[in-house]
């Protein structure tokens, strides 16, 4: 598990209780080249947010072709879950964590089409003909 968020002594937790400390590694938080390295050898990225959804590591997971499975908070998971980047739950479990493992190529072959649109000349395209369809 990846960060040092208010829950992880609450995870720290359960991991003693269920006996899988052998299983479940804690990094704490970590630096831009140690995190991708981690989003490229995974199956997915799990985000349980109940505030926040708009994190940059999610567009990273998508860059290296990993599925995100988040919740409905707002911003990406509109994104996610129209694109099939990933699966979109709010009381995502260990039968949604099979599924994305049952599936991984098909939405592995998503994250690589709809990474192209993370590019910044994309972006800015899209912020230019906004911009002309607001003032004609």
């Amino acid at each position: 598990m990846i960060g040092d968020g208010d829950q992880k002594e609450y995870l720290e937790k359960l991991v003693k209780e269920f006996e899988i400390t052998d299983n479940v590694i804690f990094t704490g938080k970590l630096d831009h080249d140690k995190l991708i390295n981690y989003l490229s050898e995974s199956k997915a990225m799990l985000i349980y947010t109940e505030k926040d959804n708009s994190m940059i590591s999610i567009a990273e997971s998508i860059a290296v072709c990993t599925p995100v499975i988040t919740t409905s908070v707002p911003d990406n998971a509109k994104v996610i879950d129209e694109n099939m980047l990933g699966i979109v739950s709010d009381n995502w479990n260990w039968e949604t964590m099979k599924m994305i493992v049952n599936y991984n190529n098909v939405y592995v072959s998503n994250c690589k089409r709809y990474r192209e649109n993370l590019d910044d000349k994309y972006n800015v395209k899209l912020f230019i003909d906004e911009a002309r369809c607001l003032h004609g």
